[in-house]
């Protein structure tokens, strides 16, 4: 019986990692959510609501579908806006990430305070 469960535990492990997508789904949700709404602030009330519908929506979705449909989501919104960007190319770049997603998390922009 531990075998086939050590067994089941290594299956799972090993199709989380052919994600061809890195970074974690709340990653991805954050920064798509940051990005419609033209902020870093994910306190904003936008990005708060975004964030609130499309985590409803990445939980109907394994985590390989829901980190891909963000990551073409952000690509197909950056290349509305730029006709010189490729949707195609950014989804299929393995280096192409959101702030979220590279740096682990969401970070707090630092505003640094000038008054004496």
């Amino acid at each position: 019986m531990r075998i086939v469960f050590l067994l089941i535990l290594m299956s799972a492990a090993a199709m989380a990692e052919d994600c061809p997508v890195s970074g974690k789904v709340e990653h991805w949700v954050i920064d798509y959510c940051l990005w419609i709404n033209e902020s870093d602030d994910l306190s904003q009330a936008g990005v708060q609501e975004c964030h609130k519908a499309e985590q409803k929506q990445a939980s109907t979705m394994t985590s390989c579908e829901a980190k891909r449909y963000f990551k073409r989501k952000i690509c197909e919104v950056h290349a509305y806006y730029d006709d010189s960007f490729s949707a195609d190319k950014c989804f299929t770049d393995p280096d192409f990430q959101g702030p979220a997603v590279s740096n682990g998390g969401y970070q707090q922009p630092k505003i640094k305070n000038y008054t004496p």
